[in-house]
């Protein structure tokens, strides 16, 4: 049986391949075009916040910004003390692989949220307790008037050894802690989604540059230099993307000055990068989309495929 569906779909996708189909063109969203997720659900309380700005960065400029990150922030940190005196940096690298889920028709897409599991590796400390740390992230786009901001929730992960249910066979819900799927399907609900209809879409390969600043010796903000790559059929994508971000566990639970103070800090912060690359541009749509959206452009039958669990 699995034999006759795995024949089947590979007739279906060089149907595909070589006759088109009927699937109905659709427009990518701009940011202007974001729908409503229907995450009016969801509390402050429910979720971290992340403020994180997001810069495109030309390919051929990658070592060049790396290099004027590392050395103006960690090895040279002149200008980050004058900003305020009180911080200070250290850099690692590390690898991550996300898979992200999506409905049949690509409803996180349109809502610019999302669902994924990342796989972690700190390629500069593999003794660091989060390497090798494996997570469900969902996230929430629109959650205030400030363009910045995302909600993230975070689930663990624990493979399931046997197979007693529907949700240990599902390849998102299965890979949740046990304890933890109850919520985890609630959050996906939230978004107006069942979790049951979640699907992998898109697989990012990232190698993850980034500087940690500390205040006070405590963790404030970071700025990640993203190279990211995805494959699907013949196509492949790979772009470079830089995120001067607070420190989420911080910015939650600071009160409305601190809050303030920090993104003063982050502001000045992103101002002396751009004023150094005037060719970085910001572009804050999420990296999921950008893939998707990407594929759409050099597969015209992706969302296709995508219906049809064709990839």
């Amino acid at each position: 049986m699995k034999k006759h569906f795995a024949f089947s779909k590979i007739l279906l996708l060089i149907g595909v391949v070589f006759f088109g189909c009927s699937e109905p063109a659709v427009d990518s969203l701009t940011n202007d075009d974001t729908i409503q997720a229907g995450n009016t659900g969801f509390s402050h309380a429910d979720m971290r916040i992340e403020s994180e700005d997001k810069l495109t960065v030309p390919i051929v400029r990658t070592e060049e910004v790396w290099d004027f990150l590392r050395e103006s922030f960690v090895e040279n940190p002149d200008r980050l003390q004058a900003i305020d005196a009180s911080l200070e940096a250290t850099y690692s690298e590390e690898l991550f692989v996300d898979t992200y889920f999506d409905t049949p028709d690509l409803k996180l897409h349109a809502m610019q949220s999302g669902v994924r599991h990342r796989r972690r590796t700190n390629v500069s400390d593999p003794n660091d307790n989060k390497s090798g740390k494996e997570l469900m992230q969902v996230k929430i786009n629109n959650i205030s008037s400030n363009a910045l901001h995302r909600g993230e929730i975070k689930f663990g992960i624990d493979y399931p050894h046997k197979f007693k249910s529907m949700d240990d066979k599902h390849p998102a819900i299965g890979i949740v802690k046990r304890s933890k799927r109850d919520e985890f399907k609630e959050t996906v609900a939230k978004l107006g989604l069942n979790a049951q209809d979640l699907q992998p879409v898109v697989t990012n390969e990232q190698r993850r540059r980034r500087i940690y600043i500390n205040h006070n010796n405590s963790p404030f903000m970071s700025i990640s230099l993203d190279e990211v790559s995805s494959e699907v059929l013949w196509a492949r994508i790979r772009f470079t993307e830089l995120e001067p971000e607070l420190n989420e566990i911080a910015y939650t639970d600071a009160d409305e000055y601190t809050r303030a103070y920090m993104d003063k800090i982050g502001s000045k912060i992103t101002e002396a990068i751009r004023a150094q690359f005037p060719d970085i541009q910001r572009d804050l749509t999420p990296k999921y989309n950008k893939v998707v959206n990407a594929f759409e452009q050099k597969i015209p039958f992706f969302r296709f495929l995508v219906r049809h669990q064709l990839i």
